[in-house]
């Protein structure tokens, strides 16, 4: 398809969305609450933000029953949550990603954070922490590249997750508890929330701590080992927050967040197979844990208003996979054990200024990650299996135990940035932006390989010891928009931004690849209208863009077997977002967001020796041409505030790898999920009854192949038809 028809086809569906039937969220007033954003990190009115901000409030993502992220980023326009097992699921914005899968050598696409602490690895991606959306203030989505304010992984966009502060002004408590059952799982499933917020000093020093636990049954059968409902999965954690009110202008805020997921056998589908049905040598154990430690300084000055951060992150990861394909060498139940260690810690301080006709933010910012890999393949006749394939006393050297293959690896990276962003307001209807991120990444990467692995099946060697490498880079990354104001609570704009993430090092030397490669980078064309209309009853937001996206980290194997990564690619993706929120009436709200996206690579550079299993002109993975949402909420007045809501989903089909295969090609998408609420207010109790997945639809949300050596595929699926009921109080 030609640019000029892809740029026709992305400007036709905008036009066909702003024509469309109007919206609303779950508002049961004449009014659509006005929702405030950390938009530019100022704290800036979304309604006044020259760009693609969504946010999800606290009340929202109770009223959605959200658990995770899979359950309020479906609201959002533009995004897709790729899930797998907890804590092991990864975030595309904009069709921006070259796989849907946690494992990935290069750094995310779409950068992570809680209250403004980045969780996006450097190197070697391991999945995003989905944390507990319990006692949230709200959850920003920033659609597009934001490399100007958020820095590196932020090629599509950027998911900020905001927890509720302390507060020092009164005592509050919370609790909730579900129970559930799910179609085809032999247990309950069960959560029990709580909070609780209590002033030390009223109106000088606060705590407040949100403690969590949630299990989900397991559906899945592992056939192999002559398991039944093997996924059973539990995730329990929570967060400690304190609030020091030093004066008029000082505040001080403490963060500590810990969470831990752990799944007894990974559940996915073998579509080769029976329905909800898999079959392993081992069982596929999985866990995730995350802490983080933040203290923020919030203090106004005469000019200005001072924010300062320091933060610390402590992410591990683990997860044993299946390679059973590897029978075909002799091995008996052969498998992997990746451990993923990772650490950080976060530097940031910025002056914002926000009064008069000329707004500005300047920043300093410096992170640093050491990130630890530890990747063991074993088998249980590891021993014999060498001692065939390399001959007599091969075994002794190329084993050790059931251990035929170690891989070890230790990554230190480091971004240190100056940004900064002024705006302009020529008069009450002109502004213009101007924005910049001046940045430096670099990074040194050691590893270590030993065994069979190596002397068989990568590079000849029993051991691989190569030297130390680094990498490192400058560069810029700039900001413009202009807007103009034609009504009080309507604007359009215009803007170009830019994203950008870390390069890396193959960890694998092979004379084919390069030892490192660069970082890969986004341009965003973006033309846009957000408003509010029919006496503020509707809100509205549209856009229309265009993302170029250069040097590609593509996957790549060399004819000697070896996978790596190098920048050989491009890839340019249309498209159109529509989100609004229509009250209706006073009982009757209804939200939608609709996304059309035409993303493909445009070239493929093959390097001699490289063998990419791309071409030009394969779609981008997991990018849906057409997503869909509705939220649709009736609620009655009364003493007893009774509800009805129904939601929807729809993503079309979409691949769900970036390489192509001859015998078969996994998708993803291509389902109409629905799920239904009911509630009732009972003295100051809401009670709750909910069915997920009401029509038990076989929705395929990521998917993995083993590629022609195996030819297995695997189907993360979401859960099937759940009914439950929830209790809530406050007070």
């Amino acid at each position: 398809m030609s640019p000029n028809r892809r740029l026709l086809l992305a400007a036709a569906s905008g036009v066909a969305l702003l024509a469309g039937p109007g919206f609303a969220f779950a508002q049961s007033v004449s009014e659509v609450e006005e929702v405030i954003v950390t938009a530019s990190k100022t704290g800036e009115d979304l309604r006044e933000v020259a760009g693609s901000v969504s946010s999800v409030s606290g009340q929202d993502l109770s009223d959605l029953g959200a658990q995770g992220m899979g359950d309020y980023l479906a609201v959002v326009p533009g995004a897709r949550f790729n899930e797998q097992q907890p804590g092991f699921s990864t975030i595309t914005i904009r069709g921006v990603n070259t796989t849907t899968n946690f494992a990935n050598i290069s750094q995310g696409t779409t950068g992570s954070y809680v209250n403004d602490i980045p969780l996006t690895d450097a190197y070697f991606t391991s999945g995003t922490p989905d944390i507990d959306a319990f006692d949230v203030r709200n959850v920003e989505v920033y659609r597009g590249p934001q490399g100007t304010l958020f820095g590196a992984s932020s090629l599509g966009g950027a998911v900020n997750f905001i927890a509720n502060p302390a507060n020092v002004d009164g005592f509050d408590l919370g609790l909730e508890a579900t129970v559930s059952s799910t179609s085809s799982a032999g247990d309950p499933n069960g959560a029990l929330r709580v909070m609780v917020n209590a002033p030390v000093s009223e109106g000088r020093f606060a705590i407040r701590g949100v403690g969590s636990y949630r299990r989900e049954a397991g559906f899945i059968d592992n056939t192999g080992l002559g398991r039944t409902d093997v996924n059973d999965t539990e995730v329990y954690g929570g967060r400690l927050g304190a609030t020091l009110v030093l004066g008029p202008e000082t505040t001080v805020s403490w963060l500590t967040l810990y969470q831990s997921t752990q799944t007894d056998d990974v559940g996915y589908e073998n579509p080769d197979l029976h329905q909800y049905t898999k079959s392993t040598g081992i069982p596929e154990l999985a866990e995730t844990n995350i802490l983080i430690h933040s203290l923020r300084l919030d203090h106004d000055l005469p000019f200005a208003h001072f924010t300062g951060l320091v933060s610390y992150r402590d992410k591990e990861s683990s997860v044993a996979l299946d390679l059973g394909r590897f029978s075909a060498f002799g091995f008996v139940n052969a498998g992997v054990q990746d451990d993923v260690d990772s650490t950080g810690l976060t530097f940031e301080a910025r002056l914002a200024d926000q009064e008069g006709s000329f707004r500005w933010v300047v920043g300093l910012m410096h992170d640093e990650a050491d990130i630890d890999i530890t990747e063991n393949v074993f088998a249980d006749n590891a021993f014999a299996v060498a001692e065939i394939l390399l001959g007599p006393g091969g075994g002794a050297l190329a084993t050790d135990g059931d251990i035929w293959g170690l891989t070890l690896g230790k990554f230190s990276g480091q971004e240190t940035a100056v940004f900064g962003e002024a705006r302009y307001l020529f008069n009450d209807q002109i502004e213009a932006i101007v924005g910049g991120r001046l940045f430096r990444i670099e990074s040194d990467f050691d590893s270590y390989g030993f065994g069979l692995l190596y002397a068989a099946f990568i590079n000849g060697l029993i051991v691989s010891d190569p030297p130390t490498a680094h990498q490192a880079e400058d560069g810029f990354s700039p900001k413009l928009a202009l807007s103009y104001r034609f009504a009080p609570d309507a604007q359009i704009y215009a803007s170009m931004t830019k994203g950008f993430r870390f390069g890396g090092v193959n960890v694998n030397p092979d004379p084919s690849l390069p030892r490192t490669y660069d970082s890969d980078s986004t341009w965003n064309y973006e033309l846009g209208l957000r408003g509010r209309w029919l006496d503020r009853r509707l809100t509205l937001d549209a856009s229309l863009f265009k993302i170029d996206w250069s040097d590609i980290q593509l996957p790549v194997v060399t004819a000697g077997g070896t996978q790596g990564i190098v920048n050989a690619g491009d890839a340019e993706i249309y498209g159109g977002e529509l989100a609004f929120e229509w009250s209706l009436t006073p009982n009757l709200s209804w939200q939608s967001s609709i996304t059309y996206l035409d993303a493909e690579l445009t070239s493929v550079d093959s390097g001699p020796g490289l063998i990419f299993n791309v071409s030009a002109g394969s779609g981008l993975p997991g990018a849906s041409d057409w997503s869909v949402s509705n939220v649709i909420r009736y609620e009655w007045q009364g003493d007893h505030q009774p509800y009805v809501q129904l939601s929807h989903r729809y993503a079309s089909t979409a691949p769900a790898l970036l390489q192509q295969f001859p015998l078969r090609e996994p998708e993803v998408g291509g389902y109409n999920v629905f799920d239904l609420r009911a509630g009732v207010t009972i003295n100051g109790v809401e009670v709750i009854g909910f069915v997920n997945n009401l029509t038990d639809e076989r929705a395929v949300t990521t998917a993995t192949y083993t590629g022609n050596f195996g030819d297995t595929q695997n189907d993360f699926i979401m859960r099937p038809r759940t009914f439950g009921l929830t209790l809530r109080w406050k007070r």
